[in-house]
């Protein structure tokens, strides 16, 4: 070892000695976790030389040389570098070296009197990253950070990606709005912007923002938005723009600013738009996908090898195994045993499911009596629920008496949730008891007591296998909670380095001052809420480099982890429940049977048909017929049975299914499921089976005119017809926003199309129930789905249409269900109807999802109103401390004199609905921190709030993120990522494409087949004969052309890139110059390939097609011809011959690949989502149309016309400042210009602004977002 000492050496026996002492690693990890804790006393705000920080100084010296003293003994020990087991072979002991290395570093610093400067400030920094050595020692952490690791290379592919896609849209900024962020509006002869629009630019023509008549426009004076940060100068900060817009928060802002910079409204909503888009949707999926699927792959090779299920979980733990084995334990199981006569009576009465009813009834009502607290409420009400209180705790105490009764003392406390029912009992008793001890103690011991309602969970049978298989997946929880809060103390006390006490945090509520304020900053930014003000103060104080620290958290905390976390609930879905295995081995047996029996092939095809007639008799039984009209529609409801054989549900992981023997039968199962889910989709073949009945009682079977009518209204040219003027009426409904008069002529005109319109789908509506009948027998037309759908909605037109110039809000009503016109083109859309089938499919799923969200919701809402209810309201005269003395006129910091007035949020806890609305916003994480302050600084109701009063209620909030918002949004997407999967297992990928798209993606198979690369290389094609064509093909052949064109393009686009606002001439020309070599570069290739390959060869490769295109749309440039804005839209399509590249890298090709064959399914996708906001959007403009601009209502984000109307839902969908749009949209009497703006003296009950948000965000927000996800993991 070290060439000092050999394996005898007494010195290194003693040093193997030490570090295989069990006591080594505990005192290791003892001394690690106290340099934790010396870490997280540093004090920022103070001096380095202060008393506080210089005695933390001189430990952390301490513990650099005793981590420098373990590194001694353990290179001493295993040798440093030489030889098997050495030192540095190991990964976690090289993170170690790094570590002992620069706090030896700092150590040496300190011994030789160094003090102050760059380098010692910056080796400071670096201690940040000694709890990492908390890695090294626990096996758990080191198998969550190696599953991260071993993702990296697939994640560095989609990552490549992503940054082609910064690289491309930053370019597009610079060259479109460099330098356009800096003009401001002045008073005339001032040289201070005006403060309300300090943030704003002018533009002052092209539609541009213009200024007041009294104020000027001066452009390159101001400073560029957002403390400077926010421009398009040059790649650097036009890249760090686009990834904060990629993270979907503050966007819309840049948005609004450079739309009034630049009066470009069109092109900038599509830069973002596009941005978002096929960033966001796309690429981060893509991202999210690969984490997802190589966690779990890479957790199922460990479930293989490890040959242990669930590895990781406390309950098969060594410790938990012995303590089973204890032979105490046997003994006091015989001694605690009850010999009553009367307890078996006791028993079968406990355990009776009546009994089990009548408690699950009383805990709804405890919940509802809980529920049923709110602020304000008067004292006649609170004794009523008082004593409902206490009559319940005495029923459940009862319960409890007669469970330890019947069961006895071992087998009530061996059951979890009656331990938990005991626990709340006793805290009941002790309520009771103290009902003279203050509202404290009865809110805490009340807050106990709303836990109480978890045991709904386990009556309900999909519930409990749903938390089933989340169980699974959070096996090993707890060493991934223990990564992520390594991680976020790390970069809590980093942040606290480099950011504590700088200028840029002053007076905010999110700083790195101290640990817990970091720690409450870092985790905000895991969660992506506010991240980019964080940012953006960081840079001010600390320099514009420290923008790595952000976007380094960003892309691991918020992408990687948050898909990790998600990833474990896939892992866990994917696994298979105690029924799925049951049948899996029956299966196994069967088929067994049918391999080695004497007539197991025919009793195994005997059994199949009968099973396949019995699900049909399943599915006919609840209504799900496989005829239709004909024409390949009608989805009616769930179309899979519940059976526990052969449900969808029970369709175990893809890999079992595509692995199924087919030697069994003709017709496998999971065949026989396809075909059953085709015929409920797509309806049967004619002859149609209503055809056998009579329609209306007057059409006979046989009646001519019932046979033309059906004839007439499944012809394809009819269908057209209908979809054309769908379509045409969905149109007339966009034209028609709230400016358009009734009486004027283009609202005359809208009238009689509408009447046009329903007139024909009337006629067409009744042509249908001529041909199927109404309702009395199968295949009907109101026993189609989608046939009841129409009809609705036809309905709902003709009573509008009567109805017109009525004021009687039900006619408005039904004026505005109209918007669901364009729902009609679902059925008659193939792509569309197969996406809507699937999330049918997913429904009572997603259904069980919905109701564990409303379960969370209600308990954290009841929670909510005990810890906060009336504690948020406050006085607008800061100085005040109660409310009476909140009246009369204040002079505020601007000098105004104003009314003081009692004020109170929007997002409240004052009764449980409005908790419930609070904890929705939460749980989009979108303001969520803003409502923790809120909650830190809340006293005693009546009371005005006080910075940090209660920092410790930021715990509320903290828990219902993970829980509420992490936890259940996450449990909703992998609900769905499963089902998606499942259902694609059974029916095929391809039947969610119609079959034009299916022959494009086929097509694409073959030709990525045929275009295989080899070793690098193309397969060698068939050289011409003529000799000056061979040797061209030889040329443009070699390996060395390739790489010099590849070369060319990369330096193309380096010196596109380096284009930014302010550049000299020499520099501008210098690129001009290079761009026409490059140019004529491209044509000589263009025409080399050509002379070898001749044009038609040279056409059949898309890449040379696509540089064809390019090449002659530089023509014109190199001719000197003036394109305008044509020639920086060629320019940046020249960044698209950086795929070329992809060619050579196998793992940046397979996601390419993968993208394209996604393509079909992401577009039908896309398609629904667009008919989604389509639909919302005509609601919004009918319902919000008319709502008067205010703070989050304005200029740019309204409901007035479809374009705005249809903006807007963007932005929601993106959940970039969401809650505060609903704010206007409420019926609230708000505060302008108090604090962040969402303060209203008071608000009406109103349902519609909540209703339209919450469904919006959880139907295109929460599901079609997830379904992007689930499509590209399916391809993984």
């Amino acid at each position: 070892s070290l060439y000092l000492f050999h394996e005898r050496s007494r010195v290194r026996k003693r040093a193997w000695r030490i570090i295989r002492h069990p006591y080594f690693d505990k005192v290791v990890m003892a001394a690690i976790a106290v340099n934790c804790v010396l870490l997280a006393m540093y004090d920022p705000t103070a001096p380095d030389d202060s008393s506080w920080n210089a005695s933390l100084a001189y430990a952390e010296h301490f513990f650099s040389a005793f981590f420098l003293g373990e590194f001694f003994v353990q290179i001493v020990a295993r040798n440093f570098f030489i030889g098997p087991g050495a030192y540095l072979h190991n990964p976690w002991f090289r993170l170690d070296f790094v570590i002992v290395v620069s706090g030896t570093m700092t150590l040496v610093m300190f011994m030789i009197g160094a003090s102050g400067g760059g380098n010692v400030s910056g080796m400071r920094t670096l201690r940040a990253l000694k709890p990492l050595r908390t890695i090294s020692v626990f096996p758990g952490m080191r198998v969550q950070v190696a599953t991260i690791l071993d993702s990296m290379p697939f994640i560095g592919s989609a990552m490549v990606l992503l940054g082609w896609l910064y690289v491309v849209y930053g370019v597009v900024g610079v060259y479109l709005y460099a330098g356009k962020l800096t003009s401001r509006c002045y008073a005339p002869e001032s040289d201070v912007a005006i403060a309300e629009e300090a943030n704003l630019p002018c533009g002052g023509a092209g539609g541009a923002r213009s200024c007041a008549t009294s104020e000027v426009c001066v452009a390159s004076k101001g400073d560029y938005p957002n403390y400077g940060f926010t421009n398009f100068d040059d790649i650097a900060w036009a890249s760090l723009t686009t990834f904060q817009t990629l993270t979907m928060r503050g966007w819309s802002d840049v948005m609004d600013q450079l739309e009034a910079a630049t009066g470009s409204l069109v092109a900038t909503k599509m830069y973002f738009i596009t941005l978002i888009v096929f960033g966001s949707f796309f690429a981060l999926s893509l991202v999210t996908a690969v984490i997802i699927a190589q966690y779990v792959r890479q957790s199922k090779l460990d479930e293989k090898t490890s040959g242990v299920e669930g590895a990781g979980g406390i309950l098969n733990s060594p410790w938990f195994r012995r303590l089973k084995r204890k032979p105490w334990f046997v003994r006091a199981k015989r001694y605690l045993q009850t010999p009553w006569g009367w307890q078996k009576p006791t028993r079968r009465f406990v355990e009776h499911p009546r009994f089990n009813t009548a408690i699950t009834f009383l805990i709804l009502v405890n919940t509802a009596t809980l529920a049923s607290y709110h602020h304000g409420m008067d004292e006649g009400m609170r004794d009523t629920l008082e004593t409902t209180n206490v009559l319940l705790n005495v029923a459940f105490a009862i319960e409890m008496v007669l469970k330890l009764g019947g069961l006895g003392l071992i087998d009530y406390f061996g059951d979890k949730f009656n331990v938990f029912d005991f626990v709340i009992v006793i805290v009941g008793i002790l309520e009771m008891a103290l009902q003279n001890g203050g509202l404290t103690v009865l809110r805490a011991f009340r807050l106990v007591r709303v836990l109480r309602s978890i045991r709904i969970l386990r009556t309900y049978k999909r519930m409990k296998v749903l938390m089933e298989n989340v169980a699974k997946g959070l096996g090993t929880m707890f060493w991934f909670s223990a990564v992520l809060l390594l991680f976020v103390f790390i970069f809590s006390v980093l942040g606290m380095q480099l950011f504590g006490g700088t200028a840029g945090f002053e007076d905010a509520r999110n700083n790195f001052d101290d640990l817990g304020s970091a720690s409450l900053a870092v985790f905000s930014m895991l969660t992506a809420d506010g991240w980019h003000l964080t940012m953006w103060r960081g840079m001010s104080g600390a320099g514009s480099a420290t923008a790595l620290y952000f976007v380094s958290w960003m892309m691991l905390g918020h992408y990687v982890f948050v898909a990790l976390f998600l990833a474990m609930i896939v892992y866990g879905f994917s696994q298979e429940t105690e029924d799925e295995r049951v049948a899996r081995e029956e299966r196994e047996r069967l088929q067994k049977e049918a391999m080695y029996g004497p007539d197991g092939e025919k009793k195994k095809l005997a059994r199949e048909r009968e099973r396949k007639k019995r699900f049909e008799e399943r599915l006919k039984a609840r209504g799900m017929t496989r005829a239709s009209v004909g024409r390949r529609d009608g989805l009616d409801g769930s179309v899979l049975s519940d059976d526990d054989k052969r449900r969808l549900d029970g369709v175990p992981d893809r890999d079992v299914v595509v692995s199924a023997p087919m030697k069994t039968a003709k017709r496998p199962e999971h065949k026989i499921t396809k075909d059953v889910v085709e015929a409920q989709i797509f309806g049967s073949e004619p002859p149609p089976v209503f055809m056998k009945h009579s329609s209306l009682f007057v059409f006979k079977p046989q009646s001519a005119f019932r046979r033309v009518v059906f004839m007439v209204a499944n012809d394809k040219r009819f269908e057209a017809i209908i979809l054309t003027l769908i379509f045409l009426s969905a149109v007339a409904l966009a034209i028609e926003d709230p400016s358009v008069e009734e009486t004027s002529a283009l609202g005359t005109v809208l009238f009689n199309l509408d009447v046009a319109f329903t007139t024909v789908f009337v006629v067409e509506m009744f042509s249908r129930i001529i041909a199927q009948g109404l309702i009395m027998h199968e295949g009907a037309y109101l026993r189609v789905g989608w046939n009841v759908l129409d009809g609705v909605i036809v309905v709902m037109s003709v009573v509008a249409i009567l109805l017109r110039g009525s004021n009687l809000s039900i006619v408005r009503s039904f004026r505005t269900l109209r918007a669901l016109r364009p729902l009609r083109m679902v059925r008659r859309l193939r792509s569309m109807q197969l996406l809507m089938a699937t999330l049918l499919q997913c429904a009572p799923q997603i259904g069980n999802v919905m109701l564990l969200g409303l379960f969370e919701f209600v308990i954290f809402g009841i929670l909510g109103v005990q810890l906060f209810g009336g504690k948020f309201w406050r006085c607008t005269d800061g100085s005040v401390g109660h409310v009476d003395q909140c009246s009369g006129a204040f002079i505020g910091a601007d000098g105004v004199s104003s009314t003081r007035a009692w004020v109170n949020p929007v997002y409240n806890f004052d009764h449980v609905g409005q908790a419930m609305m609070s904890l929705f916003v939460i749980a989009t994480m979108d303001g969520w921190v803003e409502l923790a302050h809120r909650g830190m600084d809340a006293r005693e109701v009546d009371f005005q709030p006080e910075k940090n009063y209660a920092p410790a209620n930021v715990l509320f909030f903290v828990a219902f993120v993970l829980l509420g918002s992490l936890f259940w949004v996450n449990i909703l997407l992998g609900v769905l990522i499963d089902r998606y999967r499942r259902i694609a297992a059974v029916v095929g990928d391809m039947n969610f494409v119609t079959e034009g798209q299916q022959r494009w993606a086929e097509a694409l198979k073959m030709k990525q087949k045929q275009n295989e690369v080899v070793h690098g290389e193309k397969a060698a094609a068939e050289e011409p004969r003529f000799f000056i064509r061979k040797y061209l093909f030889r040329f443009v052949s070699h390996r060395y052309f390739e790489v010099y064109i590849l070369f060319c393009i990369a330096a193309n686009v380096a010196i596109m890139a380096a284009q930014h606002e302010g550049q000299s001439e020499s520099f501008t020309s210098f690129g001009e110059t290079m761009n026409v070599v490059f140019t004529v570069i491209f044509i000589l290739e263009c025409s080399l390939k050509v002379g070898a390959l001749t044009f038609k060869g040279y056409l059949k490769d898309p890449w040379n097609r696509f540089d064809f295109v390019i090449v002659v749309g530089s023509l014109p440039e190199l001719a000197g011809v003036e394109m305008g804005p044509g020639t920086t839209i060629l320019r940046i399509f020249r960044m698209g011959r950086l795929f070329k590249i992809l060619r050579g890298a196998r793992s940046l090709r397979a996601l390419f690949d993968s993208l394209l064959l996604t393509a079909p399914t992401l577009a039908n996708v896309g398609g629904l989502l667009f008919l989604a906001m389509f639909i919302f959007a005509v609601l919004g403009m009918n319902l919000f149309g008319e709502l008067p601009h205010g703070q989050f209502i304005t200029d740019t984000t309204n409901f007035s016309t479809f374009g705005n109307s249809l903006m807007t839902l963007f932005k929601v969908l993106t959940r970039d400042g969401w809650s505060k749009i609903m704010v206007d949209a409420l019926d609230c009497e708000l505060v302008e210009g108090f604090l962040e703006g969402d303060y209203a003296t008071s608000c009406g009950v109103t349902f519609t602004a909540p209703a339209f948000f919450v469904m919006f965000v959880l139907i295109a927000s929460f599901v079609f977002l997830g379904l992007f996800v689930a499509v590209m993991l399916d391809e993984f």
